[in-house]
């Protein structure tokens, strides 16, 4: 009968088929914890009309806050606010100008900074500043 089991350490440490450890072996034997340096959130949602998530990852709702103004919020808080998150956009419905992505912070308006269970920011035309709503947009964060 076949085992399980995928790899073995020289101290016998054995993983199985789901374990969330990875295993670089270089001289020596390294676990890499996969809480961190690695996506703790994703989301992929409408931007248009009434917000709704397509798909998602640690993500339990996208706050609409206005024209091209959005919360995104983590179902299970993350460690500290020190994340990093890239945001990707479609242009905005009937245009071809491409929308972009900027933190509230150095948007002129009260100051949002994000938290361990949120953040804000903000989609723009590129050439005007005016705010848009994208047909598609998808958000990662990594921590």
């Amino acid at each position: 009968m076949a085992s399980s089991k995928i790899s073995e350490l020289t101290d016998g440490t054995q993983f199985e088929p789901g374990d969330e450890t990875i295993v670089v072996r270089s001289g020596v034997n390294w676990k890499v914890d996969p809480t961190k340096n690695a996506v703790q959130a994703w989301v992929n949602f409408n931007g248009q009309g009434t917000v709704a998530i397509r798909e998602s990852y640690n993500v339990s709702s996208i706050t609409d806050n206005g024209t091209g103004d959005y919360t995104v919020n983590f179902t299970n808080a993350l460690t500290d606010a020190e994340y990093s998150k890239c945001v990707a956009t479609s242009p905005a419905y009937g245009t071809s100008v491409t929308a972009v992505m900027t933190d509230v912070q150095s948007s002129g308006l009260t100051e949002v900074a994000p938290t361990s269970s949120s953040f804000r920011f903000l989609v723009s035309y590129a050439a005007s500043a005016t705010r848009a709503d994208p047909k598609y947009a998808s958000v990662i964060v990594v921590r």
